[in-house]
């Protein structure tokens, strides 16, 4: 049975800790904590994802000889390589930083252990925060002897939402340049991220029928992630393609501010749900008006492409007053949804729908166990 420490809300230590990563357990489970002396799992160590959940050792084994960082260091979490990702795992134990030394360091846990691996979006993100600590992503044992933990009010630990005690943190941290734009109107595309990724059918025509309507059409991936935060603090309507920078906006959004999601899969995941209407102002619509979605060969199911009823996605977006009852609307061809659908595709591959898509992994997962077992 492992043993931890009593947790009280906020930030503990300084404590001596000895960073110890075991064993990969299932698909999600690794065996993880910092320990002091005796073995006890430190406070506020423990991580609670989607992804990763770290387990205690019950009797650790703390070898005799660890490397030894005597610098005032801060547990900040687990270290992901996503940009929505970074949002809910790597951000809700900053604000401890205000009560710490200023040349107090953060320490990610690598989970991956992969020591080439590479975080890109952490590093940004901090610098977007004002946070100028220095950072580091460790997988290998180490003692620190001056150890801090603070509670995690943000993110996948609590199911996608923050305290106020964050939110408050975030607000001082990216305060708003103005008001809210009530005639600004912006489309948030997938478009520009090109034909191989995850996408919809004839976006570029969503596009045009949406600047008819006086949108903006953006593709947030070509801004800063400060023009983004400016971006989404102003306007005052906005759509979103279904993608991580939603995670960015519901992490900032105002009061007054009208937004929808167009959905790519049938059902939004819980989490996204519950994040992207955690503070306070009108809710943000998801709009699901799909008439197929299909997939080029490949495992992952983030490539899938998705047909919208573009009849019925005029009618919701003029149920949110997102565009006028009168805004022109025309639908694409069939010419147009079969090119648009191909687009991607290397010599010789075929789109599936669900049914073949599922006939490819059967086929794909044999063949990996059989090389697997040659």
């Amino acid at each position: 049975m492992s043993l931890s420490r009593s947790f009280e809300p906020g930030v503990q230590g300084p404590f001596k800790g000895h960073f110890l990563v075991g064993q990969r357990l299932n698909r999600t489970q690794r065996v993880f904590s910092i320990y002091d002396d005796n073995g006890v799992a430190l406070p506020g160590c423990d991580i609670r994802s989607e992804h990763v959940m770290s387990v205690p050792e019950g009797e650790p084994n703390i070898p005799a000889e660890l490397p030894i960082i005597d610098q005032p260091t801060l547990f900040a979490g687990v270290a992901r390589d996503q940009f929505g990702h970074v949002i809910l795992n790597c951000l809700g134990r900053l604000w401890a930083l205000d009560e710490l030394p200023k040349d107090t360091k953060l320490v990610f846990w690598n989970s991956a252990k992969r020591p080439n691996q590479q975080f890109p979006f952490i590093r940004p993100f901090l610098d977007l925060l004002g946070v100028e600590n220095d950072i580091e992503v460790r997988f290998e044992n180490a003692t620190y002897s001056e150890l801090y933990t603070a509670s995690n009010v943000y993110g996948e630990a609590l199911g996608g939402l923050g305290t106020p005690r964050f939110h408050a943190w975030i607000d001082d941290r990216l305060p708003p340049a103005g008001p809210v734009d009530p005639d600004r109107r912006i489309y948030l595309t997938r478009s520009a991220l090109g034909p191989s990724a995850g996408r919809y059918a004839c976006e570029d025509h969503l596009e045009t029928l949406l600047k008819r309507e006086g949108y903006e059409i953006i593709a947030p991936e070509s801004l800063s992630f400060a023009e983004q935060i400016a971006l989404f603090q102003n306007a005052g309507k906005l759509i979103f393609a279904e993608g991580s920078a939603l995670h960015l906006y519901a992490m900032v959004r105002r009061e007054n501010q009208q937004a929808a999601v167009i959905q790519r899969r049938a059902h939004l995941p819980r989490m996204m749900l519950l994040q992207m209407n955690d503070r306070r102002g009108l809710p943000v619509e998801p709009i699901e008006t799909l008439k197929s979605i299909y997939w080029p060969p490949k495992r992952s199911d983030h490539f899938s492409v998705a047909f919208l009823d573009f009849e019925a996605l005029r009618a919701r977006l003029i149920e949110y007053d997102l565009i006028s009852p009168n805004a022109f609307w025309d639908l694409p061809d069939q010419d147009m949804e079969q090119v648009s659908l191909n687009a991607g595709l290397a010599p010789g591959e075929e789109m599936l729908d669900e049914s073949g898509r599922r006939k490819w992994l059967r086929k794909f997962r044999r063949e990996r166990r059989a090389k697997r077992a040659a």
